[in-house]
């Protein structure tokens, strides 16, 4: 066994004392306290948004059936649809994360996805998340009946026919319809210009900041637009 010599004994403890008590021994220790107090936090943040992300893509492939109405919500991004062909209805959307927070940050979106659900011959298409945007491409196999709002966004339009009701709060709508499917068709902006290229008896009236056109053709389809704020402008060919 070691023996410590009382005078030992008592130099080791003025050496400790001195040390606890030397300023630049005391303030290194606090740098390094607060340096495994900043690895400790980076962990937990990185194993928490380690599957997190800020932009994800995805696509449906859906049965058109007996569908005979479509019902589209989306509340930011742009929404494009045109004629494809085939027997189903492809929808492909890009979703982005809002930046909130004081670090600007993107929101997670690896969990959000379209909701679709389908009521007899109507099929509901929705993307409404408060901290996403999401850009939509939806390409149809033949006309439908379309029921569509969106919140903030452009919408373009290429279709083969089909009764249309559009609304957009802030954006802007372009449409390109034949004329042969066309019976009666209507555009109205609260701030903005409404336009239509191609139709019969076509009228048109602006306001100090409001828009309306109105035009005719032969078929059977009819077709409402309205925007907020923004611009409509629409092709018959």
């Amino acid at each position: 066994m070691t023996t410590i010599t009382p005078s030992l004994s008592a130099s080791i403890r003025a050496k400790l004392c001195a040390d606890d008590s030397h300023p630049i021994d005391a303030s290194s220790r606090r740098h390094h306290l607060i340096a495994a107090l900043c690895l400790a936090a980076f962990c937990i943040i990185a194993s928490i948004t380690g599957h997190a992300a800020s932009e994800v893509e995805r696509e449906h492939i859906l049965d058109a059936g007996d569908i005979t109405i479509l019902d589209i919500r989306a509340a930011v991004g742009d929404v494009r649809i045109r004629d494809s062909g085939g027997d189903t209805i492809r929808v492909r959307l890009a979703i982005t994360g809002s930046r909130s927070g004081l670090l600007r940050r993107r929101a997670d979106v690896s969990d959000m996805d379209l909701a679709v659900d389908r009521h007899g011959s109507r099929m509901e298409l929705a993307f409404l998340e408060d901290n996403a945007a999401a850009d939509w491409v939806i390409d149809l196999p033949r006309s439908f009946d379309i029921d569509l709002k969106l919140g903030v966004g452009e919408l373009k339009m290429d279709v083969a026919g089909g009764d249309l009701d559009l609304s957009v709060g802030v954006g802007e709508v372009n449409l390109t319809l034949p004329k042969t499917a066309i019976r009666q068709i209507s555009a109205t902006t609260g701030v903005g210009d409404a336009r239509i290229r191609g139709g019969d008896n076509s009228e048109s009236k602006r306001t100090l900041v409001s828009g309306q056109a109105k035009s005719e053709g032969p078929g059977d389809a009819r077709v409402e637009v309205k925007v907020g704020v923004g611009a409509i402008d629409i092709r018959l060919r």
